[in-house]
């Protein structure tokens, strides 16, 4: 995307967006997926997880539990659509699959943390890893297990604190 948008500065983003998830996961689907990914995108907003703005902590609260419980819902959608000929897409839809077991371990460790349980945001932050490790031959087209692991260890910011440790 970012390469189209470089050599032609009048291409619109969404639009572009939307062409790559019809292409990815279906005209039929494409709708969902982007309502799906502009969720976790607000909830998951990088500028606010490492403090560089300003945040309302029951807010990000709020979007975090929010994009979860989408998460968590969509599992079943993700799982009827692997059942498809097409390899192309059926490989797409696994990788969904891995993404949403992520990143809802992900958030649920960002959300202990924000509680200062420690403990249960070391455990989650471990099974977001541990499923990023066991699945790394197929993700490694697409994420780096190694700086997937290091990220999303130490540059979460939250209250001027980084990492998980509660240091």
């Amino acid at each position: 995307i970012m390469g189209k948008t470089l050599w032609n500065t009048t291409a619109n983003f969404e639009d572009i967006k939307k062409d790559l998830y019809i292409s990815t996961f279906g005209e039929d689907a494409a709708k969902k997926m982007l309502e799906y990914f502009s969720l976790l995108s607000d909830a998951f907003d990088i500028g606010s997880l490492r403090s560089q703005k300003p945040f309302d902590k029951e807010v990000l609260r709020s979007k975090l539990n929010k994009a979860i419980d989408c998460m968590n819902e969509i599992g079943e959608y993700i799982n009827e659509q692997k059942n498809t000929d097409d390899i192309v897409r059926k490989e797409a839809w696994e990788l969904l699959e891995l993404h949403r077991r992520l990143y809802t371990t992900f958030g649920k460790s960002i959300l202990a943390r924000m509680d200062h349980n420690w403990e249960e945001a070391e455990k989650m932050h471990g099974i977001s890893a541990q499923t990023a490790w066991e699945n790394e031959d197929k993700l490694q087209p697409v994420l780096d297990c190694f700086m997937y692991e290091l990220v999303t260890r130490t540059r979460i910011q939250l209250e001027g604190k980084a990492g998980f440790s509660g240091v």
